[in-house]
């Protein structure tokens, strides 16, 4: 039991700078799990979402035969701020999609990993054995320089598929993630959601979700959580 909450924001900093009739924008994601009903309340976990992109429109003749509107070029790093062996951070380089069929949207990312230099053994291991004693050494350099989670595609995989479909004042949504069997086991997630007018608000809308597999958190990346969440949203987007 516990309150998720996540906040955006967009700013496009300029346009059709290449003469392509491109957008260039950077954005901020902010994504924190919050144990409110704990002792002393804590925040289990938060993660920070910088990134900037650039998006290309397709011509006429693309968006009626394929429904591609746009594709968006993009960096993006993810870390949950955290020191030692509850650090975990990554950096892609993504390619997206975004395509429309009347009310229906969809958007397909690829991404790219930038590598990083692994770790020790012992880090992963969480141990090391004294030579001496042969005693193990719990967590022997927490601090250590290096990759923190060097298996992340295993869990995550190589991209997304994302579907928005609009239903009179409707939202439904889902995201979806498969790894293709990368690391030797299946794993993949699926996200689905719904939001509504609160009240016929324009600003405030109910907000269902449903969410199963991997990756929700940085923190728990590796592990696979089932969740249902209901609370409110503030706007609604069509591309994720």
């Amino acid at each position: 039991m516990e309150v998720e909450f996540q906040f955006s924001l967009k700013k496009n900093l300029t346009c059709n700078l290449f003469g392509f009739d491109e957008t260039v924008a950077a954005a901020y994601t902010q994504h924190s799990w919050w144990q409110l009903y704990a002792d002393s309340a804590p925040f289990r976990e938060t993660n920070y979402m910088p990134e900037v992109f650039v998006v290309f429109p397709t011509s006429a003749e693309v968006n009626e035969r394929f429904g591609l509107k746009a594709t968006r070029w993009g960096y993006l790093h993810q870390s949950n701020g955290q020191e030692g062996y509850r650090s975990r951070s990554w950096n892609r380089l993504y390619l997206q999609g975004i395509f429309q069929w009347d009310n229906l949207f969809m958007t397909a990312r690829l991404w790219y990993r930038l590598p990083e230099t692994d770790k020790s053994d012992a880090y992963y291991l969480g141990y090391t054995v004294d030579p001496a004693t042969g005693a193990k050494i719990l967590y022997p350099d927490p601090n250590e320089n290096g990759d923190d989670n060097p298996d992340i595609l295993d869990y995550i995989g190589y991209g997304d598929i994302a579907f928005t479909y609009l239903w009179h004042r409707h939202q439904f949504g889902g995201l979806f993630r498969y790894n293709f069997g990368k690391g030797g086991t299946q794993r993949g997630a699926v996200k689905l959601d719904w939001s509504y007018p609160f009240f016929g608000s324009h600003t405030t809308f109910w907000y269902l979700q449903f969410f199963n597999g991997y990756g929700e958190s940085l923190i728990d990346y590796n592990k696979n959580y089932t969740k249902a969440s209901f609370g409110f949203s503030f706007s609604r987007g069509i591309a994720q």
